[in-house]
């Protein structure tokens, strides 16, 4: 494969969405002979750039409000058994598999998965959970909308978030996605509107995301609050 073409792409270089990541080894981007010697640099510096957006985006989901449901395990009857402080809902352990879960031991949280009813993998050590313990698992966002969120660039991606947030919502709070996106193609380029319902259990917020991606990709969000509140952003890159 010759890259001093400047033929990128079977990589696909497109700065955004960065939604699951094409991973390319460095190293041996590094090491190939085959390479423009001015070629390489322009390549590590893509990839560093694509590295630190999807950074950002990790760390502004991970530090959500209202990110985890909290609670407390018990054993009962053979069963390992979650109850929920805020809903007081109870649910069986097992059906929280493979999910992020935290679980506070010596007053810190010692994050992991899941990996059955009473065995939690957090690097490369194994916590077993201990009766009447302290755990908070991570909610699980709706799938449509984890899709529209991989869809954005990283500058709509991060002012659409830390727009809800200055609202006291969270994108945790997102009750139901409609997202146009997922029926379109890209031969020609997409334009359309998706629907999103959040709810704090304090206001009720209603986004219509509009986009037309063509040779701009074009975001507008317009945000309306059941108190009568608005915000408009867009973002053209």
């Amino acid at each position: 494969m010759n890259l001093s073409s400047g033929k990128y792409s079977s990589f696909g270089w497109a700065d955004e969405p960065i939604g699951p990541l094409r991973v390319v080894n460095l190293h041996f981007l590094a090491d190939c002979n085959g390479f423009n010697g001015d070629l390489c640099p322009l390549i590590c510096a893509k990839l560093r750039r694509i590295q630190m957006n999807r950074q950002q985006r990790t760390n502004l989901i991970e530090f959500q409000p209202r990110a985890f449901n909290n609670g407390t395990v018990e054993y009962i009857n053979n069963q390992w058994v979650f109850f929920d402080d805020e809903t007081d809902e109870a649910a069986l352990v097992e059906e929280f598999i493979h999910q992020e879960v935290e679980v506070l031991r010596n007053n810190k949280w010692c994050k992991g998965f899941l990996l059955d009813s009473v065995c939690i993998q957090t690097g490369n050590e194994q916590l077993y959970l201990q009766d009447q313990e302290v755990i908070r698992i991570r909610k699980q966002l709706i799938y449509s909308f984890e899709r529209l969120l991989d869809e954005l660039n990283n500058e709509a991606f991060i002012q659409f978030i830390n727009t809800l947030n200055s609202l006291n919502f969270s994108i945790y709070d997102c009750i139901y996605c409609y997202n146009h996106l997922t029926f379109l193609d890209n031969e020609n380029g997409k334009s359309g509107v998706n629907f999103l319902i959040l709810d704090n259990e304090e206001f009720i917020c209603s986004v219509q995301h509009h986009f037309n991606y063509h040779e701009k990709q074009n975001d507008r969000f317009e945000i309306t609050m059941n108190n009568g509140k608005r915000a408009v952003i867009e973002r053209i890159s």
